[in-house]
């Protein structure tokens, strides 16, 4: 079985021996597999996975850092930089349907849009710019959810919420299942 760690705990160079097949060597040897929270390190030989490591939140860095650790020292300030991000998100965000404007119209068709650069935000259209909002990198989470404020806030009008072609890569990102997450009305 496997053996699990935090980041901070995890040591590059630390020998691992594989009960499967009886290879050993530094962790760093190993294959690795690197996953949204965590990685793991497998035998280069048989694949058996010997070490599941837990990719750090901002609080467990922000903990080691104090306590001297040096790589989370080196890390805090990314750490803190998603952090901020996170923060500006949470005040930027559609947060309920009082928020959108009136709009007439027996269907409303709503548009889910990226506006460039990259890092552009999030725009909400219905043949006007209704709401604008940081963009999430797979953000189809968010993408259901701004469609459940527009659903309570327009009722029976709703018809869809429809992603531009631009918009899908910030929207999907990495998760190939991701258009399967999300339903349109």
């Amino acid at each position: 079985m496997a053996e699990h760690l935090t980041y901070y705990g995890y040591d590059e160079d630390r020998p691992v021996t594989c009960p499967g097949c009886g290879w050993n060597g530094p962790a760093k040897d190993g294959s690795q597999g690197l996953y949204k929270e965590l990685f793991d390190v497998s035998c280069p030989r048989c694949d058996t996975m010997l070490l599941i490591v837990s990719l750090p939140t901002v609080e467990e860095t922000k903990e080691a850092a104090a306590r001297g650790d040096a790589r989370a020292q080196a890390d805090l300030g990314y750490a803190l930089r998603v952090e901020e991000s996170r923060e500006a998100f949470e005040r930027a965000k559609l947060k309920g349907p009082e928020q959108l404007p009136e709009l007439e119209g027996a269907e409303l068709a709503f548009v889910w849009d990226h506006e460039l650069p990259r890092r552009g935000p999030t725009v909400i259209t219905c043949e006007r710019e209704i709401w604008r909002e940081p963009a999430r990198y797979e953000g189809w989470p968010r993408f259901n959810e701004v469609k459940e404020i527009l659903k309570a806030k327009y009722g029976g009008r709703f018809r869809s919420l429809m992603p531009t072609p631009r918009s899908t890569l910030y929207l999907y990102g990495d998760d190939i299942s991701a258009p399967s997450k999300i339903s349109f009305d």
